[in-house]
């Protein structure tokens, strides 16, 4: 259960850290169009009573985005159904980042905010631009849950429209995330978006203004919002991993005492395969000599021009780790089709479903890992550290790729709340 800061016999306080990084959620229009503003605290907030009760709040102590312990202003959420009324930190970064340009510094920088309040507060959720919500979501994923670091709910939210508009879906979620963020035990990075809390290493951006504009393409939501109440998926959510094993995932030292590692975004690139792509062309790519990954995007279940495999091929064996992703928005890559598989034998790593976006920051991590080498990372590639892949359902000895209707598994899955339909007997 949540630590409880309580104010009388019946009312708790969860407490969460809300990180306000940037993103169009907090930006007001300008001569030079939508751009960051450093009064979202003063002018979205505070006015509004769905996050503020008006009760005055002593400042909390917190550790900033610089690393500076400081004060920082707090406001009381008004008391909700369950009786809670949710005591809400606000830490503005200065200055508030454009999501553009956001990538390693900016995973490291929000990494180590994490770290340096997680004992402090009961949940954490940041306000991020959507153009790159995704990337970072992952980032925070691979650096907290790989090596099962994470012990509370964190999420990430955005808007498409501002908060200084009307129309804006920024307060519902943001009033969403910080209601499931402090109420459900969830020891993982999410997404909300859209009345859906979304796995962080399965989102992608999928519309550039729809309010829903985010979706897990080949994972379920963790929960949904509606009218008559809060849905959690159960057989969505995944257990934490256990550090009793010691291998290149689980060391058998307590991995809370080590630093985080340092992201570094400048070794790997993504790569998307487009018709009529040469191969001396992917060579003058893959020359590069700080180039250490490549995620490559490839069409279909994973295929490319075969013209192309020999140079994919040296590369690997410069020591280059490619991992191979489909341009799909759904699906998975296999090697049921002849291009597919002589990329697998030149020893290009399959990413399965995983999502460009998780991919890239999953090998950013593991080449950030110094206890990892080259076939260590490779190999961690093809493995499911938090969520971020489902493996080929027939792996050992079984048919690689897709399944017809007869060899489909059956199952049954609790669809409406309090009904179910038993197929089968």
């Amino acid at each position: 259960m949540y630590r409880a800061r309580t104010t009388s016999a019946t009312a708790y306080e969860p407490s969460v850290l809300l990180i306000v990084a940037g993103g169009t959620i907090c930006m007001q229009d300008t001569a030079d169009g939508l751009k960051t503003s450093q009064v979202f605290l003063d002018e979205c907030l505070s006015p509004n009573y769905q996050f503020n009760d008006g009760t005055p709040i002593p400042p909390t102590d917190i550790t900033d985005e610089h690393g500076v312990r400081r004060a920082a202003r707090s406001l009381r959420l008004p008391r909700d159904r369950s009786g809670a009324n949710v005591l809400c930190t606000v830490l503005e970064f200065a200055p508030l980042l454009d999501s553009a340009v956001a990538h390693a510094p900016t995973w490291n920088q929000l990494a180590q905010t994490l770290h340096a309040n997680m004992a402090s507060f009961d949940a954490f959720v940041i306000c991020h631009g959507t153009d790159t919500l995704a990337y970072t979501a992952a980032a925070l994923s691979f650096l907290f849950m790989s090596q099962g670091r994470l012990e509370k709910t964190v999420v990430l939210t955005g808007a498409q429209r501002s908060m200084f508009f009307a129309d804006s879906d920024g307060g519902a979620n943001l009033l969403g995330s910080i209601v499931l963020a402090s109420h459900v035990r969830l020891p993982e990075v999410t997404v909300y978006f859209g009345h859906k809390l979304l796995r962080g290493t399965r989102v992608t951006k999928v519309s550039a203004s729809n309010y829903a504009g985010f979706e897990s393409p080949n994972a379920g939501p963790l929960c949904a919002v509606s009218e008559t109440g809060i849905v959690v998926y159960g057989d969505n959510l995944q257990e934490k991993k256990k550090q009793a094993q010691s291998s290149p995932e689980h060391p058998a030292n307590d991995d809370d005492e080590k630093p985080l590692p340092h992201l570094d975004s400048s070794t790997a690139i993504v790569l998307k395969v487009h018709p009529g792509m040469t191969a001396a062309l992917l060579s003058t790519i893959l020359s590069s000599p700080s180039l250490r990954g490549v995620i490559l995007e490839t069409f279909g279940a994973g295929n490319l021009p075969v013209s192309l495999v020999p140079a994919l091929s040296g590369a690997v064996a410069r020591g280059i780790t490619v991992v191979n992703v489909t341009q799909c928005l759904h699906g998975s890559v296999s090697t049921a089709y002849e291009p597919a598989r002589k990329l697998a034998e030149a020893g290009i790593v399959a990413g399965y479903d995983m999502t460009t976006e998780a991919a890239y920051t999953k090998l950013v991590y593991l080449l950030a890992r110094p206890d990892l080498g080259p076939a260590e990372v490779k190999s961690c590639m093809a493995e499911n550290l938090c969520g971020e892949l489902t493996p080929p359902p027939m792996e050992k000895g079984g048919i690689d790729g897709p399944l017809s209707v007869a060899q489909l598994p059956i199952r049954v899955e609790r669809t409406v709340t309090g009904r179910f339909t038993n197929f089968g007997g």
